[in-house]
C-alpha cells in the first residue's frame, strides 16, 4: 500500500479547521489536552499531560508522517485555538483508523463528529483507504454518539480490543465503520 501523505491545504467546514501540528503548538496542545478525567479514562493521556510530553507527541507525529503511516492534526475552532487532535493511522488491506480527543470547554458542540467527517471524507477520497474504523471503548457513549453521528455503522464487539495504557486491562470496543459505497 502506498505511503499516507497529508492534504496540501488544512481540512475545513467553516466552523473546525484540521490543520498539522507544529513544534510551536507543544503548549496550547498541552493546555487543552491537559488534565481531564474523561480524557484519561478513555485514552492514553498521562495523568498530568506535561508541555514535554505535548512537544515529544508532536515530534513522534511527524515521524509517523515521514514513514507514510499516520497522520496527525490539531482541531482548531475559528480564532485557531486548539480544541483537540484526530488522527488517522494507516491499516492493512486499504484501511485506516481514526483516534481523537476534544478538550472539556468544546465538547458538546458537533466539534468532535465535525472533525471525524472532515478527516473521514477526507481519507476515503484519497483513493488509499476503502474503509475508515473507529474503535469505540465499551462504555464511552460520547464517542458512540459521534461515530453514529459522522455515519459510522456499528459492526459489532470485539472483545479484549485495546488496551489504553501499558500494561493496564483490555477493553472491549464496537468496531464503527465507514466504507466508500459500491461502485465507487
Amino acid at each position: 500500500m502506498p505511503p499516507l501523505s497529508p492534504p496540501t491545504e488544512p481540512l475545513t467546514d467553516g466552523v473546525v479547521t484540521l490543520r498539522l501540528w507544529t513544534p510551536a503548538d507543544a503548549l496550547e496542545r498541552s493546555a487543552a489536552l491537559g488534565y481531564d478525567p474523561e480524557a484519561i479514562r478513555w485514552t492514553d493521556l498521562p495523568d498530568d499531560y506535561s508541555v514535554d510530553e505535548a512537544a515529544h507527541d508532536i515530534r513522534h507525529a511527524y515521524e509517523l508522517q515521514e514513514a507514510g503511516e499516520r497522520l496527525a492534526f490539531a482541531i482548531t475552532d475559528q480564532t485557531g485555538a486548539i480544541i483537540g487532535a484526530i488522527d488517522l493511522m494507516l491499516a492493512p488491506y486499504e484501511r485506516a483508523e481514526l483516534g481523537y480527543i476534544v478538550a472539556p470547554a468544546a465538547r458538546k458542540q458537533g466539534n468532535a463528529t465535525r472533525a471525524v467527517r472532515l478527516l473521514t471524507t477526507w481519507a476515503l477520497s484519497t483513493k488509499l483507504v476503502e474503509r475508515v474504523e473507529l474503535p469505540v471503548p465499551v462504555g464511552n457513549a460520547a464517542s458512540r454518539g459521534v461515530a453514529l453521528r459522522a455515519g459510522f455503522q456499528a459492526e459489532g464487539t470485539l472483545r479484549s480490543y485495546l488496551a489504553l495504557r501499558d500494561g493496564g486491562p483490555r477493553h472491549d470496543v464496537t468496531m464503527f465503520a465507514l466504507v466508500h459505497p459500491p461502485g465507487h
